[in-house]
């Protein structure tokens, strides 16, 4: 499969809650693309609601310094500390979205 279509296969698996299969075409595409943001940031978004939110805090965060400013992983990263029940850090992330 491609790397585009990879890409495309993984989003339409988390529309559809199919986290497993998501994480496995993802972590092919960051593994060829390793300055893709928004490939990152979907690992960590199904990672996240796969069930795992400490072990999506490193990819969100491979996201943010691919991209500092990307929204997505902002906003998702915030969620998963809220998960983890680090208000804190939650904040800090919704700071960056206003």
């Amino acid at each position: 499969m491609c790397r585009l279509a990879s890409y495309t296969a993984a989003v339409k698996s988390i529309k559809v809650r199919d986290y497993p299969t998501a994480i496995r075409l993802l972590e092919g595409v960051v593994t060829r693309e390793q300055m893709n943001a928004d490939a990152f940031n979907w690992l960590a978004y199904a990672t996240r609601r796969g069930g795992d939110p400490a072990k999506s805090i490193p990819i969100y965060e491979r996201a943010l310094a691919i991209d500092p400013k990307h929204r997505g992983a902002h906003e998702y990263i915030g969620e998963a500390y809220l998960a983890l029940h680090n208000l804190a850090k939650a904040k800090e992330h919704l700071a960056r979205l206003d």
